[in-house]
C-alpha cells in the first residue's frame, strides 16, 4: 500500500529539464568529489583553488558519504557496508582507519548524512527503499557495536526514489528529499514528518546521482540546493536554487566507475591528479595453455575461484589463467606447502607451472625451501611470489629466504609482489591489521596480472 505519496501534477517528459551548460563560471562555495567505487579512491575537489586531494579509504562496494562526524565545520568521509548496515566514518580527508564503527539498519538501506536536530552535528540515518521509510538518530555509535532503534521513523516517497539530504530552508537542520532516476524528479520535505512533497521540480536526465550542498552564498546563502553527476559523461552539473532549470555551475571531474560525493572539505593539501576521466580496463590477459598449479595462504585465498572456495568472483586467477587450479587455506605455512605439492602431482594432468605463495603466517627456513622444491621434483618451473605484509620483521625475513634459495635451482623463478605492493600502497591499506590480503580490486588486478603474466613469460 502507497503509505505517503508525492502530490505532483502535470509533470510530464516534455517539461524535463536537463541540466545542461552553465549559465555562469562562478565557482561553487561547497565542494564536491568523486569515490571511485572500485578502487576505493576518493578525489576530493577545493572549490578554492581547483585543486585535487585524493586517497584511499574503504573496500569496494562500499555507499560513500561525507559528514560533520566530530562537529568541528569541516566534512569527512564515511562509509556504509550495505551488505550488512555496518558504518565506518574517519575525522579526517586522509587514508587511515575508521575512528568511529558501528552498525545501523538493515542490508539493503541506504544511508543519509546530515544534522537533523540542528545540533551542529552529522549523525548517520537511513533510509530503506523497499518501504520507502526514513529512519533518524541523532547520535552516533562506536566500538563496532549497534547503535540501536531509530528516534523516530516516517513514511516520505516512493520505493525505489533515491534518498538524499540537506538543509532546503536554511532553517539549520537537514531534512529527506528523494530523486527518481528513471525521470529526474526531485522532491523534498522541510519538517521530519510524514506528508506530501513541499518542493519539486525535474533536474537533470535519468540515471543522473544526486548530491545537495550550499553552493551559493549570498543570496540564497545558507540554503542547499542540489547538483547532480552523471556518470556517462563524469560531469558534476550544480544548481544554485532549488527550481528546475540549467546547471549555474559544471565541471568534468570523474568517470563512469565513480560516485559523487559533497560537502564543507576545509582545508585541503592538494597537489593530487584529477580523477581520471575513463574507467579502468585491465589488459587482456595472456594466453597460457601449460596446467599451472598454485598453492598459498589466505593472501591467495582472495584470489581463487574454484570448489573450495570463490572470494572473487570476478578477478581470480583461475578466470584468468585458464589451465589453473589452486589450493589457498587460511593460515597455512611455508613447511606446508610441499605436502600440498606432492599431493597434487600425484594426479593428472601434472603442472608443468607451480606458483608458491607462503610465508606470510611465518618465515620459512633454507630446509623449509629445499622441501618445497623437492616436492616440486622435475616440474619446469616453479614461481615464488615474495611476501608483502604490516609485519615487517616477518615480511623480511620470509623474502630473504625466498630471494636467497630461488638462485639456487634451475627451475626456481622469483615474482616479486612486496616491490608491486609496496608501490601502490593503497592496495593493501584496507587490511588494517595485517596489511597482506587482496580486499581492493587494485589488489586483485594487481595480483592476478603479476601472476598471470609471469607464468605466461616461460
Amino acid at each position: 500500500m502507497r503509505r505517503n505519496g508525492l502530490l505532483v501534477a502535470g509533470l510530464v517528459a516534455a517539461l524535463f529539464a536537463l541540466a545542461g551548460p552553465a549559465s555562469a563560471v562562478e565557482e561553487p562555495e561547497g565542494s564536491f568529489g568523486a569515490v571511485d567505487e572500485r578502487t576505493g579512491i576518493w578525489y576530493l575537489y577545493d572549490a578554492s583553488n581547483s585543486e585535487t586531494t585524493s586517497f584511499y579509504y574503504g573496500n569496494p562496494g562500499d555507499f560513500p558519504i561525507m559528514g560533520d562526524w566530530d562537529c568541528n565545520d569541516v566534512d569527512t568521509p564515511g562509509l556504509y557496508r550495505q551488505t550488512d548496515g555496518y558504518v565506518y566514518l574517519r575525522n579526517a580527508n586522509s587514508q587511515g582507519n575508521a575512528d568511529l564503527k558501528f552498525y545501523f539498519g538493515d542490508p539493503g538501506d541506504i544511508p543519509l548524512a546530515g544534522d537533523f536536530n540542528g545540533d551542529g552535528c552529522d549523525t548517520v540515518s537511513i533510509y530503506r527503499p523497499s518501504q520507502g521509510r526514513v529512519f533518524i538518530i541523532n547520535e552516533l555509535g562506536s566500538d563496532d557495536g549497534g547503535l540501536g532503534a531509530a528516534e523516530f521513523d516516517y513514511y516520505f516517497g516512493n520505493p525505489g526514489d533515491k534518498p538524499f539530504a540537506g538543509d532546503f530552508d536554511a532553517d539549520g537542520i537537514d531534512t529527506v528529499g528523494l530523486h527518481r532516476e528513471s525521470t529526474g524528479l526531485v522532491y523534498f520535505r522541510n519538517s521530519h514528518t510524514q506528508g506530501i512533497a513541499d518542493d519539486s521540480f525535474i533536474y537533470g536526465d535519468p540515471g543522473d546521482k544526486i548530491i545537495a550542498d550550499e553552493w551559493a552564498m549570498g543570496n540564497g546563502g545558507g540554503t542547499d540546493t542540489v547538483g547532480i553527476f552523471r556518470p556517462d559523461d563524469g560531469k558534476f552539473f550544480l544548481r544554485f536554487t532549488n527550481s528546475q532549470g540549467n546547471a549555474d555551475f559544471d565541471r568534468k571531474y570523474g568517470n563512469s566507475d565513480m560516485l559523487p560525493v559533497a560537502g564543507a572539505f576545509g582545508a585541503l593539501p592538494g597537489g593530487d591528479d584529477a580523477p581520471p576521466d575513463e574507467p579502468y580496463v585491465p589488459p587482456p590477459p595472456p594466453k597460457i595453455t601449460a596446467p599451472v598449479f598454485a598453492v598459498g595462504d589466505s593472501v591467495m585465498l582472495g584470489v581463487t575461484c574454484n570448489s573450495y572456495s570463490c572470494y572473487s568472483p570476478s578477478i581470480n586467477l583461475e578466470g584468468t589463467i585458464p589451465q589453473l587450479d589452486s589450493n589457498a587455506r587460511v593460515s597455512r605455512g611455508f613447511r606446508d606447502g610441499a605436502s600440498v605439492i606432492a599431493s597434487r602431482l600425484a594426479k593428472s594432468p601434472v603442472p608443468q607451472v607451480i606458483v608458491v605463495h607462503l610465508g606470510t603466517n611465518g618465515a620459512p627456513s633454507d630446509s623449509d625451501f629445499a622441501a618445497v622444491m623437492n616436492a616440486a621434483g622435475n616440474v619446469p618451473r616453479v614461481l615464488f611470489l615474495t611476501v608483502k605484509q604490516s609485519r615487517t620483521s616477518n615480511e623480511t625475513a620470509a623474502n630473504a629466504v625466498i630471494r636467497r634459495n630461488v638462485p639456487l635451482y634451475d627451475n626456481a623463478e622469483l615474482v616479486d609482489w612486496y616491490t608491486l605492493a609496496k608501490a601502490n600502497p593503497s592496495w593493501l591499506a584496507a587490511d588494517a591489521n595485517y596489511g597482506a590480503h587482496l580486499w581492493t580490486t587494485g589488489a586483485r588486478n594487481g595480483y592476478v596480472n603479476l601472476v598471470a603474466n609471469a607464468v605466461a613469460a616461460g
